[in-house]
């Protein structure tokens, strides 16, 4: 099976749009934004706060990546485990016993995914009308994961793409590296080529054109109405479902993530920006939050890895 470090810097998951780098030494999680279910911080509170995750009365630590889903978190270890949080209405947030091997997560509206080493898929939670907890008979070899609000896409270790769900993926895909879920139901999603360039199609699944220039690609996301593309250089271009046209917005960034209209862009000095709004109001980035090496975007509320135990002592209630 190939290795998996040639995709996780463009790996790219809905909801959450979780977006971490490959290798990235472990870290505590800071949430932040709407909390009324523990989402953020793993304790429920009224209104907006941020503080270090807990789960269980145990604080996050040796922790790789992050995922957000509509209002759950979820959190990949250094050893392959999986720790969930936040809402739990249909179980998207209890990971099943004995989930070892995980190589990536995936937070879905109402649903979770693991990815693991070997190549299948896990996943819980709402089943819903398109059925996206079940995952198919035989499916493996699966090397990265998109989390849709009713589809899931799948890329497979030949670069080709499968799926479930609606809408479906367009048939003929290949020489992928990376895929992304749109987080609205009838958002576009893209497919990133192993040569740098871009595939996107609606909710139809028909194809669209993308920008001219969009080139040297090396992440993905999709929000609901808008997609982001990060380059080799470090710059980050965003268009809208509507236009194949996009904006330069900026430069030294390092990963990506968005969800709906609100976005998040990890700099090179471990830093965030963030911009756009959130399902209900902006989620402003806490003072404070530096040496940042991931982070995900969920549907009212953010989440980082800091690797400075410093910086995740100042976020302790």
């Amino acid at each position: 099976m190939k290795t998996f470090q040639t995709t996780l810097l463009a790996l790219t998951l809905l909801f959450s749009r979780p977006t971490f780098l490959p290798a990235a030494p472990a870290g505590q999680v800071i949430g932040w934004g709407g909390n009324e279910g523990g989402e953020a911080t793993g304790i429920p509170s009224n209104g907006s706060t941020n503080g270090v995750v807990t789960v269980a009365g145990q604080t996050l630590s040796n922790i790789v990546s992050v995922a957000g889903g509509s209002a759950h978190g979820l959190a990949l270890t250094a050893d392959g485990s999986v720790l969930g949080w936040g809402w739990n209405h249909d179980g998207q947030a209890t990971v099943p016993a004995g989930l070892t091997n995980i190589a990536a997560i995936a937070a879905g509206e109402n649903y979770s995914l693991a990815l693991k080493r070997d190549g299948t898929l896990v996943a819980w939670g709402n089943n819903g009308d398109y059925h996206l907890a079940n995952v198919p008979v035989d499916l493996n070899n699966i090397v990265a994961i998109s989390a849709g609000a009713t589809h899931v896409i799948a890329l497979k270790n030949d670069g080709t793409v499968t799926g479930w769900g609606a809408p479906s993926t367009p048939a003929g895909l290949s020489n992928i590296a990376a895929v992304a879920a749109g987080s609205g139901y009838f958002s576009d999603n893209l497919a990133l080529k192993k040569d740098g360039t871009v595939i996107e199609w609606g909710a139809n699944g028909i194809k669209r054109p993308v920008p001219a220039g969009l080139t040297n690609v090396v992440s993905i996301v999709a929000g609901e109405n808008h997609c982001l593309a990060l380059n080799k250089k470090g710059i980050v271009k965003e268009w809208s479902n509507a236009t194949a046209q996009s904006s330069e917005i900026l430069s030294n960034v390092t990963a990506i993530a968005a969800f709906a209209n609100f976005n998040l862009a990890l700099k090179n000095d471990g830093t965030l920006v963030g911009w756009g709004y959130g399902r209900f109001y902006p989620r402003p980035i806490p003072v404070g939050l530096s040496n940042l090496v991931a982070m995900a975007v969920g549907g009212d509320f953010c989440l980082a890895i800091t690797t400075n135990r410093a910086v995740a002592e100042r976020f302790r209630h």
